[in-house]
């Protein structure tokens, strides 16, 4: 008897010291949310945990007081219980069940044993409440950091979208343009003296340059490099096939005034020597004045005609050779560029332009040299 009695003593202040944990760690809590009251669905808790504390209080009070009982009943011995039989037996009716040591010890292990799993549930779930409400908090601040980068992801992504089809429109306008374009006319200029010299000096920057882009260009812009290399080449033909036409022109016209005065200064000469009247019926004096006074000017400007015809001779050499020098890029050009398949569709096109700037040019050439015949003949 004494050994139960020692073993229910043992468990009931075994239960009481883990109230008292529970008590303490209860009463820690309830602090700390006094201390966040202000925080809003803070006061529910605070009350929950009031509850919770005063619970865990009277538990605490009830294992007490069976503590001092069992105590109490120890001290007795075993003459208590055997009054408490006798005066049960003695009434001939038992008012209340005689219950032994060890029931007595097994309900109240039952019921505290039920209390301390009630109150570790309840305290369990509010510590569950609360983590699950700051994981959900936690959660919405991923949720709302997700979407503000898949918010940015898309700004960029439309960005790049527009700035692609910009590209597109400006690629698909400069081809058309391209194809469409019709080369600009070549008014009738007349080169400077000193174009020949800088036309051969940048002759052969012209020709590298001329390999370094067919060499780096890129599928989008072959087609228009190599129509503007094309414009600009004809252009410089078309200069020098000028030049060489009015130099030739010239050359042509200087010989015709040589021969057409040689014999007229002849015969002045002849005509002031013997003193003969000229067909005109002027006198001899008259005629060997004017003979006298003519004969100078004259070759003076038989001799400034003469230097000039010099000078276009060297210039024709020179523009020849830049010429030959000019022609070379085309060669080159056309080994480089041997129709590349974005650009064969336009290349047919780009040929019968040529072959109509060129039969355009040829009109203006004759145009120009017969307005020049009819001003020489003038």
């Amino acid at each position: 008897m004494n050994i139960v009695l020692q073993i229910s003593i043992t468990a009931i202040m075994s239960k009481l010291e883990q109230v008292k944990s529970y008590l303490q760690e209860a009463q820690a809590l309830h602090q700390q949310m006094k201390e966040r009251l202000s925080e809003p669905g803070m006061a529910v808790q605070v009350n929950k945990m009031g509850r919770l504390v005063e619970d865990l209080r009277r538990q605490e009070s009830g294992y007490l007081s069976i503590l001092v009982k069992l105590l109490d009943q120890q001290k007795g011995g075993p003459l208590a219980n055997s009054s408490q039989e006798r005066t049960a037996e003695t009434d001939g009716t038992y008012s209340r069940e005689v219950l032994s040591d060890g029931e007595v010890s097994g309900e109240l292990a039952d019921e505290v044993g039920g209390e301390k799993r009630d109150d570790s549930m309840s305290l369990k779930a509010e510590l569950l409440k609360e983590r699950m409400e700051t994981q959900r908090e936690e959660k919405e601040k991923q949720e709302l950091r997700m979407l503000r980068e898949q918010r940015d992801l898309l700004t960029k992504l439309v960005e790049q979208q527009k700035q692609i089809e910009a590209l597109e429109v400006r690629q698909r306008r400069l081809l058309d343009g391209n194809t469409t374009g019709h080369p600009p006319a070549t008014t009738k200029t007349q080169a400077p003296p000193s174009e020949a010299g800088v036309l051969r000096n940048g002759a052969g920057q012209e020709k590298r340059q001329a390999r370094v882009t067919t060499e780096n260009m890129d599928d989008e812009t072959t087609e228009s490099a190599v129509v503007r290399r094309l414009q600009e080449l004809r252009e410089r033909r078309a200069r020098v096939e000028h030049l060489t036409s009015l130099l030739a022109q010239l050359q042509t016209d200087t010989e015709n005034e040589r021969e057409s005065q040689v014999p007229t200064s002849s015969a002045v000469a002849a005509a002031g020597n013997t003193g003969q009247q000229p067909l005109g019926g002027a006198g001899s004096g008259e005629l060997v004045a004017a003979g006298s006074q003519a004969m100078p000017a004259e070759l003076l400007e038989l001799h400034q005609k003469l230097r000039q015809a010099q000078e276009a001779r060297e210039k024709l050499a020179e523009l020849q050779q830049m010429i030959s020098l000019l022609q070379e890029p085309d060669v080159e050009g056309s080994e480089v560029t041997q129709d590349p398949p974005l650009v064969s569709s336009s290349r047919q096109g780009l040929l019968t332009r040529e072959s109509q700037f060129e039969q355009q040019q040829q009109q203006q050439h004759r145009g120009e040299e017969e307005e020049e015949d009819e001003r020489w003949t003038d």
